[in-house]
């Protein structure tokens, strides 16, 4: 009885969301953001419902100070349209999310993102049902516990609503191709083009997707068109949604970027360019210039990795000893990055997946019945790999993981669940017991390597609502950052009295200063890096620094200086 209850799903979920949505809510108390986009995703999101769902066009109460937008604070995340200002960010996501913002307050703000990494872990419960694998509730946890979906279903991002299209959208199509029937196929296309929605490497997914269900299913072509037909209807939708919201079918996630839709003439703040090597080290693993633990680290997982998949796929290295050499590799390299990881955040696919050994290992059973399905999910989840290393033009930043992977990850965590429950029938007693406990030490392995990526999101939380504090502590309601802070405005979202503005080099600086005192501004303050011994002297105007109530430390690193507007001016 007590077993059979272990076996129920709804049990698994419903624990798992519990203690998706209590931390949720712990983190969410703290009021501060993880980066600067989830910080925009915020503004957005309050937004919507201080203007009552009527315009994703953001208010910008500082065009008084900045007529002509040149000082907008929100770094080169944002477009403008017919002089309005709208932010870079998907649009379902934080509609979403504001239906439960304005009922709930802060508490709602979780519950779309934890939803999202839910119907992405259910998705791969499903997927190996349907290839009858044993014990498939253990993929419940697995997706979200082992892989990088737990931090994300824990920050205020869109990542994991896109997972969990592309999880669906797998699963539907695998199962119209073992029912052979095309009703499955066709909710597949439904969740692929909603999944356009949420991110833009969604159009790579789809595109590859699409790609291997001709390949593995061009003999049936009511799946195919099932899937395509359903798949245009919701993208077209899509694409009209955008296109009454924002002015452009492919939405402000993806047109201003690739095809440059209301882009200003020039942001204050740029991305900056990086070699493709940068690109490539940062989505699959993480090395450090100048940290010899990060090198040695990855050195370990890289060669861990081939051991254990050399091991099992070839019959001359199929021994014990090769294969928990590999495994002992792998749990020593990924040690010492959750050691450094005390320290910073560890990016790359590779790097915060150790079940990746598993899945890399592609052992292909001859006449299987689900052999298809094994084969279908590893094209696609490699297709899409290999297309982002080889077309994308960005790598996301320096976040926990490889956030534009995502979606793989689920897909991943199948292949490796996958790969142990088909080739442990497979050895001889000693190695099969070898497996288990190599297999069980990497997935303890991933569980802490994701418990440390939520320790960072908290340190960081934390750390952001101490700056919150200081800054909301301070005189001043107008505050100028310049490009070494550009990071903090929308860090700072949550001070509706405070307001922001930004500035470059120093002419621009100069130009705002002298726009302030014109405009009788009385008292701003200036937030730069700590590092800087002195404050930039605002030239040609009448403002005096304010020492006792600067703050040459104010959070992180950040100094913040007062200027008052001198009572003697123009004497």
């Amino acid at each position: 009885m007590k077993r059979n209850l272990l076996k129920k799903p709804i049990l698994h979920i419903a624990i798992i969301t519990l203690i998706l949505l209590i931390s949720g809510w712990y983190l969410t108390s703290f009021k501060s953001f993880f980066t600067v986009d989830t910080g925009l995703r915020f503004m957005q999101i309050r937004q919507l419902v201080e203007q009552d769902w009527r315009t994703f066009a953001i208010d910008y109460p500082q065009q008084v100070l900045d007529p002509n937008l040149e000082h907008v604070p929100y770094y080169y995340a944002y477009s403008v349209i017919d002089g309005e200002i709208y932010l870079d960010v998907s649009h379902i996501y934080p509609l979403l999310v504001s239906f439960f913002f304005s009922v709930m307050g802060t508490m709602g703000l979780p519950i779309v993102a934890v939803a999202g990494g839910l119907l992405t872990a259910v998705a791969l419960y499903k997927l190996s049902q349907l290839t009858k694998l044993p014990h498939p509730e253990w993929l419940l946890w697995i997706t979200i516990f082992a892989t990088p979906i737990v931090f994300y279903s824990l920050a205020l991002w869109d990542h994991t609503l896109a997972a969990a299209c592309a999880a669906w959208a797998v699963y539907g199509m695998s199962k119209s191709m073992i029912q052979k029937r095309w009703q499955p196929a066709f909710w597949a296309g439904i969740f692929a083009g909603f999944g356009l929605a949420q991110r833009p490497e969604m159009y790579l997914f789809t595109l590859v997707l699409g790609l291997s269900i001709l390949i593995f299913a061009w003999r049936s072509w009511r799946l195919v068109l099932s899937f395509v037909i359903s798949g245009v209807l919701s993208t077209c939708f899509v694409w009209v949604l955008q296109y009454l919201w924002v002015g452009h079918p492919f939405g402000l996630a993806f047109a201003p970027h690739f095809f440059g839709y209301g882009t200003p003439d020039q942001y204050i703040v740029t991305a900056n360019s990086f070699s493709p090597l940068y690109k490539y080290t940062f989505l699959l693993f993480y090395v450090e210039p100048g940290i010899m633990l990060t090198f040695v680290a990855t050195l370990l997982i890289l060669v861990g990795t081939i051991l254990i998949v050399f091991s099992l796929r070839l019959a001359n290295l199929r021994k014990p000893v090769w294969l928990l050499a590999g495994g002992m590799a792998c749990v020593v390299g990924y040690g010492l990055l959750m050691y450094w990881s005390r320290y910073g955040i560890i990016p790359g696919i590779i790097s915060t997946f150790p079940l990746i050994a598993l899945s890399l290992t592609f052992i292909d059973e001859e006449n299987g019945r689900y052999t298809k399905i094994h084969r279908f999910v590893s094209l696609v989840t490699f297709l899409f790999l290999g297309g982002m290393l080889l077309v994308w033009p960005s790598y996301g930043g320096r976040q926990w993981g490889a956030r534009y992977l995502l979606v793989a990850y689920p897909l991943l965590a199948f292949l490796a669940f996958y790969t142990y429950s088909t080739v442990s029938t497979k050895l001889d007693t000693q190695m099969k017991k070898t497996l288990q406990y190599v297999t069980a030490a990497l997935l303890i392995t991933s569980i802490l390597m994701q418990f440390m990526g939520v320790r960072a999101l908290y340190i960081v939380k934390i750390d952001k609502a101490k700056q919150q504090k200081l800054v909301a502590s301070l005189e001043p309601d107008i505050f100028v950052t310049d490009k070494t802070q550009a990071h903090l405005p929308p860090a700072m979202s949550p001070l509706t009295d405070k307001l922001f503005l930004q500035t470059g080099n120093d002419e621009n600086r100069e130009a705002l200063f002298n726009h302030l005192q014109a405009e009788n501004v009385q008292q701003f303050g200036y937030i730069t890096l700590a590092e800087n011994d002195k404050p930039p002297f605002p030239a040609g105007t009448c403002y005096v620094l304010d020492e006792e109530q600067s703050l040459p430390q104010c959070g992180g690193s950040s100094s913040c200086w007062i200027y008052q507007l001198s009572a003697n001016c123009g004497q």
